[in-house]
């Protein structure tokens, strides 16, 4: 019995990094609670503790690129990670964590945000800034499509980022907000919302971008992957990307290393 126990600690211990680290993760504001809960996972499989910063995924782009010593980002599309390639970030492949999609919420649960927003019926509709967070994008090529920017764009109230968009409407502040689905899925009461078609804007795909070729940071980047993360993903209301096949191996210390 004993030796039993004594095999279990090393067998554990053997899971465990030599040495513990801490890696900075820029994350779209969007995507913030099931990033907890995923680097949370992590640090329980690793050790390793990871700090999250959140913001709109411009405003991170914008540090990234002026210096900002972030380990990864996980963006709210894919054009920035793109353009964070192309300037030589190119220390793993991009990739693809999530797929978002774009709803149409009011917190009035007796009439239809749809119908509200089609007849005009509301003071404020709140989106994110169309030039630095990608949901706002999306906002203005949907409501482009809808035939209604010209009508409505006099009455927007525009947020740094999709959570402040949020926050304008919980507030009372707009009667509508065209937010990220993840975002309404647990409000309470629920209000009314309207599941945007994704015909009417282009995908919000949501890439990773490792910023450096440290091991734990790309351990991290393939946890991502991993069925425990999508099952994080997809519990908050995104489309985890293509079941592939990936190594997951989140212990990832080098132990080279000094």
């Amino acid at each position: 019995m004993a030796y039993l126990r004594v095999l279990t600690a090393v067998l554990v211990c053997s899971c465990m990094p030599l040495r513990a680290e801490v890696i900075t993760v820029a994350v779209a504001a969007n995507f913030q609670q099931p990033a907890r809960e995923i680097v949370e996972v992590f640090a329980a499989h690793t050790g390793h503790r990871v700090v999250l910063s959140s913001a709109s995924t411009g405003k991170h782009y914008a540090q990234i690129i002026n210096g900002a010593p972030f380990d990864l980002f996980l963006a709210a599309d894919r054009r920035r990670p793109e353009m964070l390639e192309q300037q030589g970030f190119d220390h793993a492949p991009r990739l693809t964590y999530a797929v978002g999609r774009l709803v149409l919420w009011s917190p009035d649960a007796d009439q239809t945000a749809e119908g509200r927003l089609r007849s005009g019926q509301f003071d404020y509709l709140a989106i994110a800034n169309p030039r630095t967070a990608p949901y706002g994008t999306a906002a203005r090529e949907a409501l482009d499509n809808l035939g209604l920017w010209q009508s409505v764009r006099d009455r927007l109230v525009t947020g740094e980022s999709v959570t402040q968009a949020l926050q304008f409407a919980l507030s009372g502040n707009a009667q509508l907000a065209l937010v990220a689905r993840s975002q309404v899925g647990l409000l309470d009461p629920a209000g009314s919302r309207w599941l945007v078609s994704e015909s009417l804007h282009q995908p919000i795909e949501q890439q990773a971008i490792a910023l450096n070729g440290s091991p734990t940071t790309l351990a991290l980047l393939r946890f991502l992957r991993s069925e425990e993360s999508r099952t994080i993903i997809s519990r908050h209301g995104y489309d985890p990307g293509p079941a592939d096949t990936v190594l997951v191996d989140p212990v990832a210390p080098d132990e080279n290393r000094p």
